[in-house]
């Protein structure tokens, strides 16, 4: 106590490997150091000023030393399930956050820091106490609160449709808050165990139709994991949440992680699109070469709907196109269109748990 030193050579291992890929890091403040926790690595430190320099000390590594960007600091993990924390009590959340603000304030004090967010709770789901209890006790505290994160594990895209809705309602009764807060949904997936659908196709579009549903109300969204653990039975697809097999099976591509990359094609000038139902969710945009593209998921726990999906393009100049279709198996599709309107119909054939980037091509 009093004597902390910090050694941020093994952490900085694992940044570069994160800045190597383009992205930036999202920091979970998890779990209690055991240097100042008074029991395991979910409990609370001996000592609160221990915490708040941890954290202080942490930003001003990554985000002042580092000189890293935009950096989001989540603190803890799941506080209801690991270390039983509550917005109450003597194992209080909120006091954890607390402390956490004010080592964020001291970071930022220093003039090298980069500019960072601060939020959370990353609760194991959406629950209206706990967004209530954060949302009130920043505000009566003057804390930094940048964001409200929580989890989500659900077949259904009607119960993320249902969070979004919700918790967007329950900020517009905080008109201090409302203007910035950001909402991140930090885990999400059809189950928070072990699943069949983390290995196969059902998966992949199901996470492509929750990143699609995700991106029309939420600020991020992240996919719950990057690698597999190791099966202690040795087998390289055991259900575990990875996009990606373990490393000792070469790190392999799953499905969900094809399906994501599939979306990450998609142009970056969103188009309108209407007409999704209760399995199919689509979204469409501008590519950098002016081509319309699409992307449309069959999500189906019960591996039953297929329809013919049918798609209109609306306000298009009348002439011939071709229509591109690459689906999630491999197979490729053209198909040849015209027009002498504004508008341009085809269908496109979607079994149970397809995935689809279409791109509409001018010929003529």
């Amino acid at each position: 106590p009093g004597n902390i030193s910090f050694d941020f050579s093994k952490f900085d291992v694992i940044l570069d490997d994160i800045l190597e890929t383009g992205a930036r890091p999202y920091i979970a403040l998890s779990y209690m150091p055991p240097a100042i926790s008074k029991g395991d690595i979910v409990d609370a430190p001996h000592n609160w000023h221990d915490w708040q320099l941890t954290v202080q000390k942490t930003i001003e590594h990554v985000s002042g030393a580092r000189g890293i960007q935009e950096v989001y600091y989540e603190v803890w993990n799941e506080p209801d399930l690991f270390g039983g924390w509550r917005y109450w009590g003597p194992k209080n959340y909120l006091t954890m956050y607390s402390h956490a603000a004010i080592g964020a304030r001291n970071a930022q004090r220093s003039t090298h820091v980069q500019n960072f967010y601060l939020g959370g709770p990353a609760i194991t789901a959406l629950h209206k106490n706990w967004f209530d209890a954060m949302a009130r006790h920043a505000i009566n505290n003057n804390l930094k609160y940048d964001f409200f994160s929580w989890h989500r594990y659900a077949h259904s895209m009607n119960d993320f449709q249902k969070d979004l809705e919700e918790v967007r309602s329950w900020l517009a009764r905080y008109p201090q808050l409302a203007p910035t807060l950001e909402l991140h949904v930090t885990e999400w997936g059809p189950d928070s165990e072990n699943h069949a659908a983390y290995d196969n196709n059902y998966g992949a579009a199901h996470a492509v139709a929750g990143a699609i549903t995700l991106n029309q109300l939420v600020d991020k969204a992240f996919v719950f994991e990057i690698e597999d653990g190791k099966d202690p039975n040795g087998q390289v697809l055991w259900g575990r949440w990875g996009l990606l097999t373990h490393q000792d099976f070469g790190a392999s591509p799953k499905p969900r992680y094809q399906g994501l990359m599939m979306l990450d094609k998609i142009g970056s000038q969103r188009l309108q699109i209407t007409g999704q139902g209760t399995w199919v969710k689509g979204i469409a945009a501008r590519n950098d070469l002016g081509n319309t593209q699409v992307v449309i998921a069959n999500s189906d726990a019960y591996g039953r709907n297929s329809e013919s999906v049918p798609v209109t393009f609306d306000h298009i100049e009348p002439g011939s196109y071709q229509f591109r279709m690459e689906f999630l198996d491999g197979r490729v599709q053209n198909v040849n269109l015209a027009t002498t309107s504004a508008i341009l119909r085809t269908e496109v054939p979607m079994t149970a748990n397809t995935v689809m980037i279409g791109e509409l091509v001018r010929v003529e």
